[in-house]
């Protein structure tokens, strides 16, 4: 029932793809490179916080927005969840509104990111900190190999 729901709610904007457990879903997130992942906590094989976990320390999948959707209220559980990597945690009822805001903002933040990251922005401020001069560098590093068909990540 949950699935139907969010399918009817999320397939006006976005594409949806369903998994029936935790693994699956972790399959799919994969092979699909998913925008978002909505998780229900409790599910069968593996549930949703160690899907969580999965999706949030490989490489790969770890900028995936990952959604907890459960009936756990307590704060404890709230905190394991977000200390499993959970971008967002919402209780049971919910409201659709609540979901869809929270995924457009989830959304955003990530292109904001992404465009910060993938511009001269920081190159054209005076590095402040050693991550940004890291980041700096290594972006100069990368652009000047960029045309090296050899150019692999070990390099």
């Amino acid at each position: 029932e949950l699935r139907t729901f969010l399918y009817d709610i999320l397939s006006e904007t976005y594409k949806v793809i369903e998994a029936t457990n935790g693994q699956e879903g972790l399959q799919q997130a994969v092979q699909y490179m998913s925008d978002f992942i909505i998780s229900d906590v409790m599910m069968p094989v593996m549930d949703g916080l160690e899907m969580c976990d999965c999706v949030k320390r490989e490489t790969v999948t770890s900028h995936i927005p990952v959604i907890l959707l459960t009936a756990r209220t307590q704060e404890d559980q709230r905190t394991e969840g977000y200390t499993y990597g959970a971008d967002a945690y919402i209780t049971k009822p919910f409201s659709g509104k609540v979901l869809l805001a929270r995924i457009k903002n989830l959304l955003n933040n990530r292109l904001l990111l992404r465009d910060i990251f993938s511009s001269n922005e920081l190159m054209n401020d005076k590095p402040k900190d050693a991550d940004t001069l890291f980041i700096n560098e290594f972006r100069k590093h990368v652009q000047a190999q960029m045309s090296d068909a050899e150019l692999n990540v070990e390099t």
